[in-house]
């Protein structure tokens, strides 16, 4: 009995071991410039790490050869090894112009599917840094007009080429300082156009300047003078408090009380809805509209039809979620109000057709909002019951 016990262990452990992994190594895109130092040689991948966690150790042993002779060789460990690695895997100069042959294999005590690529030799050959080029960097800012404290600036750094020589290596670098110089980004080089990104924690100095300059160490750059760029980014005072509403006048006509507001959203909420109340019951519709915009004030005029032959009214808005009050005067209807037929009112804010005893508005919107909010109206219902 105890001899099964002991071969069904065994075989349970077997089983738990037999995992399938497969180290890999590539060779780098490497950019040889004489009397230079060459860092970062290989990449090396362990494709089955989501499944298999990490290895124990990975060795990387490398040599660099020119004109047949070896110049530089080392032997690298990497414990705990997960998924990619690319930095640190040897280095060697460049002392001559020519052709080098970079060589690496890696192994380790795991038992891989695929050994065919645990190795790989490339061929380099040293750059012609007399060849003309012309490089010139262009920032790109993404949603420059929303910058605002707290918001995250993303911008990428383009590069144009004008010798048709667009595949020539570069260094651009980049930083921000404010309209003194001084640094609020530290300096950083890249090479490539992915996006890059900076936290603006504040809006002191409400101006800040994102600067790039260019170095096209592989050729001979024949007009230096537009390998730099700038862009000016203005920052929005948010220190500065605004109200969520603010009403600004109020005008009635007939049956009608046109409201001047200036709406500021700097919440979470989107909603405005607008009403008429007397002896605490209301004695209008409800206007509603939707502000999506942030951090931006807006002013629209709206028109709320009320039917009660009370003498004073409460106007209530709901704002963001905050409750704003305004008692007004409202005359006793007439009876020419009763039906007014195809009237304009005053700014061609909206027309009404028909209007009678139902008291049912049919608009026909033009400019309900200021052109700058007319896009973000989601929903505008003026249904008043007689």
């Amino acid at each position: 009995m105890k001899k099964i016990i002991i071969i069904l262990s065994g075989l349970l452990l077997f089983c738990h071991q037999a995992h399938s992994y497969d180290l890999e190594v590539t060779s780098l895109d490497l950019n040889l410039i004489s009397d230079e130092k060459i860092t970062n040689l290989f990449q090396i991948v362990n494709s089955e790490y989501y499944q298999n966690k990490t290895i124990s150790e990975v060795t990387l042993e490398y040599n660099v050869s020119f004109n047949n002779k070896i110049i530089a060789s080392e032997k690298l460990a990497f414990p705990d090894f997960k998924y990619k690695k690319y930095s640190g895997t040897g280095s060697f100069i460049v002392k001559e112009n020519g052709k080098y042959m970079v060589c690496g294999k890696i192994y380790s005590n795991i038992s891989e599917d695929n050994y065919s690529n645990n190795k790989i030799c490339t061929e380099y050959e040293t750059l012609d840094t007399n060849v003309e080029c012309d490089f010139e960097p262009n920032i790109w800012i993404e949603d420059s007009q929303r910058i605002v404290e707290g918001n995250q600036l993303r911008f990428k750094i383009y590069v144009n080429e004008y010798t048709n020589n667009s595949e020539l290596p570069y260094i651009a670098e980049y930083w921000i300082e404010d309209v003194f110089g001084n640094i609020i980004k530290k300096k950083i080089n890249t090479t490539n156009t992915l996006f890059k990104t900076f936290t603006i924690k504040s809006i002191n100095p409400t101006t800040l300047i994102l600067k790039s300059k260019l170095y096209s160490y592989s050729c001979n750059d024949k007009n230096i003078d537009n390998n730099q760029d700038i862009e000016v980014i203005l920052m929005r005072n948010t220190t500065t408090r605004f109200e969520p509403l603010e009403i600004k006048d109020i005008n009635i006509i007939g049956n009608y009380v046109f409201v001047d507001i200036k709406a500021f959203n700097n919440g979470t909420k989107n909603n405005i809805k607008i009403w008429l109340e007397s002896n605490d019951k209301k004695i209008s519709n409800d206007f509603e509209l939707s502000v999506l915009s942030r951090n931006e004030p807006f002013e629209f005029k709206v028109p709320i039809f009320f039917s009660s032959n009370e003498q004073n009214a409460r106007l209530v808005i709901d704002a963001f979620g905050e409750r704003f009050e305004r008692i007004i005067q409202i005359n006793k209807p007439s009876k020419n109000s009763e039906k007014a037929n195809k009237t304009i009112f005053t700014g061609n804010l909206f027309k009404t057709e028909n209007v009678i005893n139902s008291h049912k508005v049919n608009l026909d919107i033009k400019k309900v909002l200021f052109p700058a909010l007319a896009s973000l109206v989601t929903s505008i219902s003026i249904v008043a019951k007689a």
